[in-house]
């Protein structure tokens, strides 16, 4: 087995969160553009082979970057 422990994703929800903060993150962050970070159908289609598993977590556009500590703690 493999385990791919550099894997991302970044919930739709969460992601239109983030744009509603601030509509320029797919120029400042270009990465957020790729297909499989949102789109889990997408990402399961792709998948390398059937002996890698997938330790995920948050695509890096961090809540504390955007707004404050208060409202940071509401979308966390």
């Amino acid at each position: 087995m493999k385990i791919d422990a550099f894997a991302h994703i970044l919930t739709p929800e969460f992601y239109q969160t983030m744009l509603d903060i601030d509509a320029s993150i797919p120029q400042k962050y270009p990465f957020i553009k790729i297909e499989t970070l949102v789109n889990l159908d997408e990402r399961i289609a792709k998948w390398p082979d059937k002996n890698t598993k997938q330790v995920i977590s948050f695509a890096n556009i961090n809540p504390e970057d955007f707004v404050d500590g208060e409202e940071t703690s509401k979308l966390a």
